[in-house]
């Protein structure tokens, strides 16, 4: 039988010497893999490779190399440890890194500034080579670049816990949705849900405003109809007048015939006028639909509030569409004019014929004069009675049925508007749910506080019916408190109160508006809102160390989860076992998925969390016996299990970063040297 070979690839991740091969032992999961693809799969333009101080005297200008997971940079006190990161942070994006720095700081002079001001004097640069042979340089900040990366300076941390803890829960909610849409697609999706808010309160605006038009237009034929007098009356008075004409008529030297005949005519004569009246209000009714038409599509958008090209197409769309349909509109409207005009000129040509056909008869009326006054009179007050009634049969039923329509799509956009943040939510807390042990939790809320600033001042709160609106839980005062958001039963009482302001149920303050109080009664009052919990535990009642943690898992897992990693002393306010138990188990996982880089005096970073690359730095006369051969600002990388120390006598000619490996370098600047290492393990008696 044939035999093949069996291809075993065995990767090492060490140092090329029999050190790094014994750290296999020590690190045997994180240090060796056995398996045919290479393990190290992160992309090349998210890693940076290496960086260098560039025409300064101050600096040397050696490479400093970084590893793809993780790299620790160590040093003495004002060894330039921070100042590395600094001008990495800086070199990529100097906007964001500034403002990480500067999250409070408004002037955009001081913003601008370089913290440390080696940038001011002539000469001075720094380069940053990526893994894919970019190189970005300090010099050239300005150029907008699209490389992604979290850059957490000292003590930014611990300033945003305070916030978050001592001042609001808004810090937090805002904290978290920041974090949140640091994912591309997920801020792409909060745009677009920004624009449909923003797009739904200008058409629940403009909803609004149809109404009270219509209520307007009410409120005239109402008017009007006051105006021409009671109905009752009218007809009453029609009877009598028509039983007085008809007794007038029996008394005339006229014959049977010539008396149908002018009845005839006079009915015909009074069909004309009533037909004349009839048309006219029906055609006003519809000069009142075009303009209230036209109202609607007053609201040109204009494409620069969009971002996308593909909105803004039919944005331009939607505004030409509205153009030509206010212009066709405006022809219809002079054809109705126009027709007005033709069927005038024929009714009055009707109407002189009928009164000339009438002359003969009427003129062998005795009583002529008085049979003449009496039909005026019932004419009048029959056009009178029929305008009441065309009044009523609009108010009952055009007006109306346009109040509920509008009614009904203003709830409708509101509820629309809720439906947005609920589906925004739903999409942001998708990525919330990648944690283990953090629970982030996104819900509706509803501001209540700022919505009954903005909506009660409008009622008379002496009033019976105000005191009952008070008593919803819309409008109720719950204090520093936020509610859940109730579906059903808010936008009931949203529709009830509604209702009340319509209806004039409420008594309003002087000089305030009904139709401004619909607006803030519909006023977006919504917002995402976020919570933070370990189990049960809140992010308020959390200890310190505690919370700081949480707010570092949080930026590091909910950033952009390849990008690199910038940290200045994680460890501050953490004591040596939430160190390891909890933020050197968390490096020694997130190093995988990306390069991570860390300034920290703290020995369970470095060596626990077995970093593969230590930077050391120093600056010269900063501390007794470690001074750089030549320059100020000294710095040399390499693994943990680089190891070697040459004598005294040899450590000046080279200085002191030279003079031993990264190990003795570790034991000295973060254990305190050897000897002070030894006497606490004879004290620890392990």
């Amino acid at each position: 039988m044939e035999i093949k070979n069996y291809h075993c690839h065995t990767w090492i991740k060490a140092e090329p010497t029999f050190e790094g091969l014994k750290q296999i032992i020590y690190e045997s999961k994180l240090r060796c893999k056995i398996q045919k693809e290479n393990p190290d799969i992160k992309i090349p333009h998210k890693c940076i490779k290496s960086v260098s101080f560039k025409g300064h005297n101050d600096f040397i200008e050696n490479k400093i190399f970084f590893n793809n997971d993780l790299n620790t940079i160590i040093g003495g006190k004002s060894s330039g440890k921070s100042l590395l990161l600094h001008y990495i942070a800086n070199t990529i994006n100097y906007k964001y890194a500034v403002k990480q720095q500067n999250p409070n700081n408004k002037n955009i002079e001081d913003k601008l500034k370089d913290k440390y001001g080696f940038s001011e004097q002539e000469g001075f640069d720094f380069e940053i080579t990526w893994n894919d042979g970019v190189t970005y340089k300090f010099s050239e900040r300005e150029t907008v670049k699209d490389r992604k990366f979290v850059y957490i300076p000292q003590s930014y941390i611990l300033n945003l816990t305070d916030n978050i803890r001592t001042k609001s829960r808004k810090t937090l909610g805002k904290f978290i949705r920041d974090i949140l849409l640091q994912d591309e697609k997920s801020n792409e999706l909060y745009k677009e849900f920004l624009v449909a808010v923003k797009n739904l309160d200008n058409s629940r605006d403009s909803q609004i405003d149809l109404y009270f038009k219509n209520e307007d237009a009410v409120e005239t034929l109402e008017k009007e109809k006051k105006g021409i007098g009671d109905k009752e009356g009218i007809k009453n008075y029609i009877e009598s007048q028509d039983s007085v004409l008809q007794t007038l008529k029996k008394n005339a030297n006229i014959t049977d015939n010539e008396l149908n005949r002018y009845d005839s005519l006079n009915n015909r004569l009074e069909k004309i006028n009533t037909y004349h009246s009839d048309l006219k209000l029906e055609l006003n009714e519809i000069k009142e639909n075009i303009e209230q038409q036209k109202s609607s599509f007053s609201h040109e958008y204009s494409a620069e509030d969009f971002e996308y090209n593909s909105a803004k197409e039919f944005i331009e769309k939607y505004n030409q569409i509205a153009l030509e349909s206010d212009k066709k509109l405006n022809s219809l409207n002079s054809e109705i004019e126009n027709k007005e005009s033709s069927i005038k000129t024929r009714v009055d040509s009707i109407k002189l014929t009928i009164e000339q056909e009438l002359k003969p008869i009427t003129s062998k009326l005795k009583e002529k004069t008085k049979i003449k006054a009496i039909e005026d009179t019932i004419k009048k007050e029959k056009t009178k009675l029929n305008r009441i009634e065309k009044i009523e049969e609009s108010i009952n039923g055009h007006h109306t049925q346009e109040r509920i329509k509008i009614k009904a799509k203003i709830i409708e956009l509101y509820k629309e508007a809720y439906d947005e943040y609920d589906k925004i939510i739903d999409i942001l807390n998708k990525r919330g749910k990648d944690f283990e042990d953090i629970n982030l939790i996104g819900t509706v809320k509803f501001y209540h506080k700022r919505y009954r600033e903005n909506l009660l001042p409008f009622f008379n709160r002496n009033s019976t019916k105000t005191r009952e609106v008070l008593d919803l839980n819309l409008c109720k005062d719950h204090g520093n408190l936020l509610p859940d958001v109730v579906y059903n039963i808010h936008f009931q009482e949203i529709e009830s109160v509604f209702d009340k302001i319509v209806n004039d149920e409420l008594l309003f303050t002087k000089h305030r508006d009904k139709k401004d109080c619909v607006k803030a009664l519909f006023k977006d009052e919504f917002f995402d809102y976020w919570e933070l919990k370990i189990k049960n535990d809140e992010m308020a009642n959390m200890s310190p160390g505690k919370a700081n943690l949480v707010i570092l898992k949080l930026l590091v897992e909910l950033s952009e989860s390849d990008a690199p990693i910038l940290i200045d002393q994680p460890e501050d306010n953490l004591d040596n076992r939430s160190i390891y138990h909890d933020l050197v188990q968390f490096l020694r996982k997130r190093k995988d998925d990306r390069q991570i880089i860390i300034v920290s005096h703290n020995p369970n970073i470095v060596v626990s969390a077995d970093s593969e690359n230590v930077i050391v730095a120093n600056q010269k006369d900063q501390d007794e016996g470690r001074d750089n051969k030549e320059y100020r600002f000294e710095y040399i990388n390499g693994a943990l299990e680089n190891s070697f120390k040459l004598s005294d006598d040899k450590k000046e000619d080279i200085g002191i970063l030279k003079s031993m490996g990264i190990r003795e370098h570790v034991t000295d600047i973060l254990e305190g040297g050897e000897e002070v290492f030894l006497k606490r393990e004879e004290k620890y008696g392990f």
